[in-house]
């Protein structure tokens, strides 16, 4: 199979737990060195793999995920099979899919009927469905930047995925971390209140009841290795050099320096280093 030219999707990564914040950290260095194709991927095998250790929660991403193509583009029973991966389908308010709009890809029908088709399909088969912004930056104001980057060449001389060359889009993707009362007012457009409630506020509430309050992405503390007797196991070799250097018994000057930097270092817990 040609993985270069295979394309992939969007997919969004929580961790549950310390557990899963590590599981998380082996799927981003194996995409980083054993499946960097291009740029760093990470295979559906891997992440099923380790999706199934129960310590990571999948979400079904944003306009790039599998989700959003197959509900143009597929059958409701794929859609529904492919949505059973997932532990959370997303949706996202419609001026995060603008650009779609403006390029041609879709209208503003064709994507309200999308957005009810995934979150119809979602429910039939009892996943939960998330509103979510889709955030790339803080602040409203902070699109700019966005935009800048946008138009800037990467490395290499690529574009970003959202450039558009033949230049329709003039009104980039709103992305910025929306409120709770943003969301509820972003899809109005339903014109179901419970529905929006669910997706809003009790859904993803749900989400977040399933992740650990005490995760943290780097730990305090030096976590060195943990070897028995290293105290005297790093003794007992740098005499061993010291006397093929300098002889047995070593003279005075040298033992009282080895005894100086030893002592030193094994009263701070540093002999393991070592």
């Amino acid at each position: 199979m040609n993985y270069v030219k295979t394309r992939g999707f969007h997919v969004s990564i929580l961790a549950k737990n310390q557990a899963g914040i590590k599981d998380l950290y082996k799927l981003v260095s194996t995409s980083h060195t054993k499946t960097l194709l291009g740029v760093p991927k990470v295979f559906k095998d891997d992440l099923a793999t380790y999706h199934q250790k129960g310590n990571l929660l999948l979400g079904s991403g944003c306009v790039n995920g599998e989700i959003f193509d197959l509900a143009r583009t597929s059958t409701l029973d794929q859609l529904a099979k492919s949505m059973a991966f997932y532990d959370y389908i997303e949706v996202q308010p419609k001026s995060v899919y603008k650009n779609l709009l403006q390029n041609d890809t879709l209208d503003a029908t064709e994507l309200e009927r999308t957005l009810k088709v995934i979150i119809e399909t979602a429910q039939k088969i009892g996943k939960l469905v998330v509103a979510t912004s889709d955030a790339h930056y803080l602040d409203p104001e902070m699109k700019i930047i966005r935009e800048v980057y946008i138009n800037s060449k990467g490395l290499g001389g690529t574009n970003h995925p959202l450039y558009d060359f033949k230049h329709r889009v003039t009104d980039y993707p709103d992305q910025h971390l929306r409120t709770t009362v943003e969301m509820l007012k972003d899809f109005e457009w339903l014109g179901d209140n419970e529905l929006i409630k669910e997706i809003v506020l009790t859904n993803p509430r749900k989400i977040a009841n399933e992740v650990d309050l005490d995760i943290s992405p780097v730990r305090s503390g030096t976590y060195d290795p943990k070897i028995e007797n290293v105290d005297e196991l790093l003794r007992k070799k740098c005499y061993e050099i010291s006397h093929r250097l300098y002889g047995n018994p070593l003279p005075k000057i040298v033992e009282e320096r080895l005894e100086l930097e030893l002592n030193s270092i094994i009263k701070h817990g540093f002999a393991v280093i070592y």
